[in-house]
């Protein structure tokens, strides 16, 4: 996992900034202002709103995820450890996971994965929680992606 340029503090205050330069003319100039600049200064506050918030992880987990339509293997796993990471948002934590699984040659590997969870999904992010886990074969612990895998359950009335 790469982390982050210094402790990921560069990109929050990069968001500190621009909120800054999107608030302050908006309080100074407040009926002064031409209807341009002040969608200027909202969109500013919007985008360092979200830096402040992480969203650059949440972001570099979902290129991730992305990446992983071209891992060319598949494993069922397990969760054996899960924190709370350093981004959290009031509906999706960063998630620090680490799961237990099989390679191709059945080599049991320990691997960590961060991923954005819903609060309605915690649960399946538990530990001890079954997981697909998708990976590349020739490193199955350097970039790794994991799904929930979820009895299907039939409800009668």
């Amino acid at each position: 996992m790469a982390a982050t340029a210094p402790n990921g503090r560069w990109p929050r205050a990069l968001g500190l900034v621009a909120v800054a330069a999107g608030l302050l003319p908006m309080l100074l100039l407040a009926g002064a202002m031409p209807i341009w600049a002040m969608l200027a200064c909202v969109v500013l506050l919007f985008a360092g709103s979200a830096l402040l918030c992480g969203a650059w992880e949440f972001l570099r987990i979902r290129r991730r995820e992305a990446r992983s339509r071209g891992f060319d293997a598949q494993s069922h796993g397990v969760i054996v450890a899960s924190e709370i990471g350093n981004a959290y948002s009031d509906t999706s934590p960063l998630m620090n996971l680490t799961v237990l699984f099989k390679d191709q040659r059945g080599v049991e590997q320990r691997a960590l994965v961060q991923k954005v969870v819903m609060l309605n999904e915690l649960a399946l992010y538990a530990v001890g929680q079954p997981v697909l886990v998708r990976f590349a074969s020739t490193s199955p612990t350097a970039d790794l992606v994991i799904a929930p895998l979820v009895a299907s359950a039939r409800f009668s009335l």
